[in-house]
């Protein structure tokens, strides 16, 4: 018998080199970056966490350096 799929582990594109727990999608000309928390009532929070145009150096972008 087949389970679901657990959605954050197929939902965009797994983005280790930005966070963690940072995912991205494409939508236009921009990357969507979002991660999930968890909630109490035993279900996920999508939170994202930023909107930035796809052609920006996203590892500058995202790193602390100033």
């Amino acid at each position: 018998m087949r389970t679901p799929r657990d959605p954050r582990r197929t939902a965009g594109r797994a983005r280790p080199e930005l966070h963690p727990d940072i995912r991205s999608t494409p939508f236009k000309d921009y990357l969507i970056f979002f991660r999930y928390l968890p909630s109490e009532i035993d279900r996920d929070i999508l939170e994202v966490v930023n909107m930035v145009e796809s052609h920006r150096n996203l590892v500058a972008y995202f790193s602390d350096d100033d």
